[in-house]
């Protein structure tokens, strides 16, 4: 977890994510998962997280999340900033350009692309095994989808095909 020139505390957590894949077979989450054809798709997931100081006493939150961060002397603990890392890039101009740049550095790094990486990787796994695992309807959409007639694939093609249709 980096700490930011301001004092921030920061770091990026797929809770989300993880949810998701925690019931792969509910058909909202099936098509979450199979909309995930790319690590650059797993970033809408990716919560970026604010840490404040420990609300209870105890521990709190003491992990370190990378090489770049460090453990802080007070025990802290992690809540969603309201920003993926996507949504994030709204935001980011409202930092201070130390804040940003050393976010972005961070981001950037070889071990927070490789833990996006994993997360991508961990969603594949999963993947691979809805057309030959769970309730016979989870399977058959897994198999549309692979074949690419899974009607959340007709949706995301349903407005151009309109724009076709009115040029015509």
């Amino acid at each position: 977890m980096p700490q930011l020139p301001s004092g921030r505390h920061v770091g990026l957590h797929f809770w989300k994510l993880h949810a998701i894949l925690e019931k792969p077979f509910e058909i909202l989450n099936q098509g979450a998962i199979l909309r995930i054809e790319h690590p650059d798709h797993v970033l809408q997931y990716g919560t970026v997280v604010f840490f404040r100081p420990a609300s209870q006493a105890g521990e709190g939150y003491r992990e370190e999340y990378s090489e770049l961060g460090n453990t802080p002397e007070e025990p802290i603990e992690p809540y969603d900033s309201g920003f993926n890392l996507v949504t994030i890039q709204d935001e980011l101009p409202h930092w201070s350009a130390a804040d940003r740049d050393a976010f972005i550095d961070w981001l950037q790094a070889s071990n927070a692309r490789a833990y996006v990486q994993g997360q991508f990787e961990y969603v594949q796994s999963i993947r691979r095994q809805l057309p030959e695992c769970g309730p016979f309807w989870s399977r058959v959409t897994a198999l549309w989808w692979e074949a690419g007639v899974h009607p959340f694939q007709e949706e995301e093609a349903e407005p151009n095909r309109q724009v076709r249709e009115r040029s015509n």
